[in-house]
């Protein structure tokens, strides 16, 4: 009825949607927007005043603005996207990142020319299915998804919930409120990490509520030292969420990571918006930073 088989359409059935098609389109505008540097625009990203942001400056002036190191691009068309591939990218084009839950809409991100795909559940077991269910959908594409809650009590646990994840088809460990010491053990089995700085909402109660994180000088230090402690722990790239602009670019400019910004302005190693919000199918509240190319 809505378009999304994959496969053989019975005799007996009847189409009155095309989402499938409808999604490809609006996750490849998305990317096109993304990679030309269209989105984001100034209305999508968080202000600092000149004053704070000249502080934080004065803060990291010691640490100068790293040059990308030079490598070639070897991905090759239809040949799955790797960590190696990804990390040639730095500095020569942006990444695009969204979430996906289902095969279908797997497909249509994959066939957008998606480069990551968050995916979650709310627990192991859901977790798997989900991962599972994209990577059908997607076999092309690199996954990154979070450990459920034991991996935060010991590095043990965290390892052995990361090999689970790996199984069921994941590819880049994606956590937010993962510490340090914890992405250092899985960073040392050669798990590639992806950590998360700036607004994080599963710490939603300190910040008290969603809001910018990064407007004052000592707030974007802050952000900083974060970076600077998950690149030293071996991570391969982190998640900047609501961040003033021009704090990330600096940021940006200054670790080898790959930051992907949510919300954070443009001048990251990437973007990331969540699907529901491209596609048009969020129940609740769309975000400053959110785009939307369908009305599924």
């Amino acid at each position: 009825i809505l378009g999304t088989n994959s496969g053989r359409y019975p005799r007996h059935s009847v189409t009155h949607a095309h989402l499938m098609t409808d999604a490809v389109t609006a996750l490849g505008q998305y990317r096109e927007d993304v990679v030309s540097g269209a989105y984001p625009t100034a209305k999508h990203s968080i202000n600092i005043k000149d004053e704070e942001f000249a502080r934080f400056m004065e803060a990291i002036s010691h640490h100068a603005p790293t040059l990308p190191v030079s490598s070639p691009l070897h991905m090759q068309r239809h040949k799955k996207l790797t960590v190696a591939d990804l990390m040639a990218f730095k500095g020569k084009r942006r990444i695009v990142l969204t979430t996906v839950f289902d095969e279908w809409t797997a497909r249509a991100a994959e066939e957008a020319g998606v480069d990551i795909i968050v995916a979650w559940g709310s627990n192991l077991e859901h977790s798997k299915y989900v991962i599972e269910a994209v990577r059908r959908g997607a076999p092309n594409t690199l996954i990154g998804s979070g450990l459920p809650h034991p991996a935060y009590a010991s590095i043990e646990d965290a390892l052995k919930l990361a090999g689970e994840i790996r199984a069921a088809g994941t590819d880049i460990i994606y956590c937010s409120g993962l510490v340090p010491d914890k992405f250092a053990g899985l960073a040392r089995q050669h798990y590639p990490c992806c950590g998360h700085v700036g607004y994080l909402p599963v710490n939603d109660t300190w910040f008290g509520g969603p809001r910018a994180v990064g407007k004052t000088w000592e707030a974007a230090k802050k952000v900083y030292d974060d970076v600077m402690a998950l690149e030293a722990a071996g991570c391969i790239a982190i998640e900047m969420e609501v961040v003033p602009a021009k704090v990330a670019a600096e940021i940006t400019k200054r670790t080898k990571m790959f930051v992907f910004s949510m919300g954070s302005g443009p001048d990251c190693d990437g973007q990331f918006i969540f699907s529901e919000d491209i596609l048009g199918t969020n129940s609740g509240r769309y975000p400053r930073h959110s785009v939307t190319h369908a009305h599924l």
